[in-house]
């Protein structure tokens, strides 16, 4: 008799090829969890000169293989965020969590906030990013901000964390920012979010949109930090449930 219930992670993996029976005629119910936007990825891609097959090729290759493999499989495909492209049977929900480190530290750091109050001082407003050092993980977008801003943002100073291949270049743009009298980014290998030099932070800017559902984003709201973030479908649901720590700035 077929069993209850089949959670597969990212079904839309065109190597989740099954030697058998169909997955959905082994279990009653078959619940697809998607959470990564390959379509953002095919796209990020097609910016490599080298790239010879066509954008538009690519990204209905990679859209009509989400579809048809997600539709064989699953019965319900829940979506993170509506960052991702339609889906058959399709639901939106955030069914990912953080680890309790995060929450540990967000109580820390809260029992601290009541000291400082007592006081009369305030949190720490530093602000931070973190992420692979590459300029798909929203190092980018950040540089791009910053050097639009020009220098309206003199003395603005924000300090990185990340380790990637694109760390000299990020290096080398935050540089000639700084010189030119704008921003500065203060460039640091990466480390655990969780690490004790993140703590007291008081705010992450994080204007990346190609992620699904921003993990650095969950974790620095856990942590009890204010978060800047991009108005985007990816947001909504820091946006929903988070308005009173989430500031949002408009693209373009």
């Amino acid at each position: 008799d077929p069993r209850d219930v089949l959670f597969l992670e990212e079904p839309e993996h065109l190597n989740w090829y099954h030697h058998g029976r169909r997955w959905p005629s082994l279990f009653c119910h078959v619940v697809g969890i998607v959470h990564t936007n390959y379509i953002e990825y095919v796209i990020q891609m097609g910016k490599d000169a080298d790239s010879v097959v066509p954008n538009n090729i690519k990204e209905g290759a990679a859209s009509g293989g989400t579809t048809l493999v997600c539709s064989a499989y699953c019965d319900i495909n829940i979506k993170l965020s509506d960052a991702i492209m339609p889906l058959p049977n399709e639901v939106t929900c955030n069914v990912h969590g953080v680890r309790d480190a995060f929450l540990a530290v967000g109580d820390k750091q809260a029992t601290y906030q009541k000291k400082w109050n007592a006081l009369g001082k305030s949190a720490s407003r530093s602000v931070y990013y973190l992420g692979k050092a590459s300029y798909g993980k929203g190092w980018g977008e950040l540089l791009g901000l910053l050097e639009d801003a020009g220098t309206d943002l003199r003395g603005f100073e924000i300090d990185g964390f990340g380790s990637g291949p694109d760390f000299e270049k990020i290096l080398g743009r935050a540089s000639a920012l700084k010189h030119a009298g704008g921003a500065f980014l203060s460039m640091r290998p990466g480390v655990s979010h969780s690490d004790e030099l993140i703590h007291n932070y008081g705010v992450l800017v994080n204007p990346s949109t190609s992620d699904v559902l921003c993990t650095v984003t969950a974790e620095a709201l856990a942590m009890g930090k204010h978060c800047v973030l991009a108005r985007h479908p990816s947001n909504d649901f820091f946006e929903n449930n988070f308005c009173e720590r989430c500031h949002f700035f408009e693209i373009g």
